[in-house]
């Protein structure tokens, strides 16, 4: 290798280590306040579609011995209120 390439290189690596600057606080607060909404509309998404398949298999079950399906909202509902967070 050349000098002046190695001069050039040596150059752009201290230009893009002076450049750098560690995260503040404040940024740090908001990345996990974040994340932590994140995880939480996960959890409720998940909550949700774990209710419709309750309510959907009380449906199916009202529906072949012959009751009011809609009272599969009754289980589904309770399953939705008493899910562990």
């Amino acid at each position: 290798m050349s000098q002046s390439l190695i001069t050039r290189l040596h150059a752009t690596r201290k230009k893009l280590t002076q450049t750098r600057r560690p995260a503040k606080m404040k940024q740090f607060g908001s990345v996990v306040k974040e994340i932590n909404r994140t995880l939480t509309e996960m959890i409720f998404f998940e909550n949700i579609v774990n209710t419709t398949l309750v309510f959907l298999a009380f449906y199916l079950l009202l529906s072949i011995i012959d009751f009011p399906p809609l009272l599969a909202l009754v289980p589904a509902l309770a399953y939705l209120g008493f899910i562990p967070t």
